[in-house]
């Protein structure tokens, strides 16, 4: 686990620059104060997009493969940059949809760059379902990694039961199930009522609500004992691997309700606990 002096963010990481990544802009965590926003984005054109996300080059698809490279680019270039000039804890979650989504499974099974994956409706029926068979095979452990797998009603909106991409879903889920990806935390949700084009936004939510639910706490208990603060961020920090902790607004908040509703021992316990992680 890595410690530092000043607050640290964890950082999202969107390969589409799709306007319903804006979506993320005003996400603001459990708390309220704005914790989880994305810090990083890939700008990229149609034809572009196909390349960066997809493993490799398909007859039909112009522009498509360079994936590998796309990957190597994030973690050579863009990571060390993130890490040097933003305030980055070192928790990485990569958001994709579609072949966005593609290339968040693929990424899991080849060489895992992030702590944590959303992938909303991915295309997995790409390449003949090449990502479905290296699912069969993997040997690896994904101990520490969370996935969240979204799933569209595509088969209302084209009147059809299944087709390719449906069925690659399905079956890439009935490995999870079997739990042929060993250790990883996972978890699946299909929405009834979204197509392809929709299915990030509820996606998106859930998936960080579920990659970030070791944050989530009742903060009235704070007001009662403000030991329960280092108590959470302890554990919290336990559960993510990484080092969490309360943001200056967080404390500058509790201190005004604890002045308006609680008693001036308690005031100054929380004063004490703010010290601790951001001493003058």
């Amino acid at each position: 686990m890595r410690r530092r002096n000043q607050f640290q963010l964890p950082f999202l990481y969107l390969p589409l620059p799709e306007p319903r990544t804006l979506w993320y802009s005003s996400c603001g965590h459990p708390c309220g104060d704005n914790q989880y926003r994305p810090h990083a984005r890939s700008d990229a054109n149609s034809n572009s997009k196909r390349k960066r996300v997809s493993g490799k080059r398909r007859a039909g698809f112009k522009g498509s493969g360079g994936n590998e490279a796309f990957m190597n680019f994030m973690g050579n270039e863009l990571f060390p940059f993130m890490e040097k000039n933003y305030r980055s804890n070192g928790f990485k979650v990569f958001v994709g949809h579609s072949f966005g989504g593609l290339t968040a499974i693929n990424n899991l099974l080849t060489a895992p760059m992030f702590n944590a994956y959303i992938a909303n409706d991915p295309s997995l029926w790409w390449d003949n379902e090449l990502l479905i068979r290296k699912s069969e095979n993997t040997q690896q452990d994904f101990k520490g990694i969370r996935l969240f797998l979204a799933q569209a009603n595509n088969g209302r909106v084209r009147n059809v039961k299944d087709d390719e991409h449906e069925i690659a879903i399905g079956k890439f889920k009935a490995l999870l199930e079997k739990g042929q990806l060993k250790e990883l935390n996972w978890k699946y949700a299909f929405y009834e009522e979204d197509d392809h084009g929709t299915v990030p936004l509820p996606g998106n939510n859930d998936g960080l609500r579920f990659i970030f639910a070791p944050y989530r706490w009742n903060v009235r208990n704070a007001l009662k004992d403000p030991g329960t603060i280092r108590q959470h961020f302890d554990q919290l920090s336990a559960d993510m691997g990484y080092e969490f902790r309360p943001t200056q607004l967080f404390f500058k908040k509790l201190i005004e309700i604890a002045t308006e509703r609680s008693t001036p021992p308690i005031v100054e316990q929380i004063k004490t606990v703010q010290q601790h992680y951001y001493p003058q």
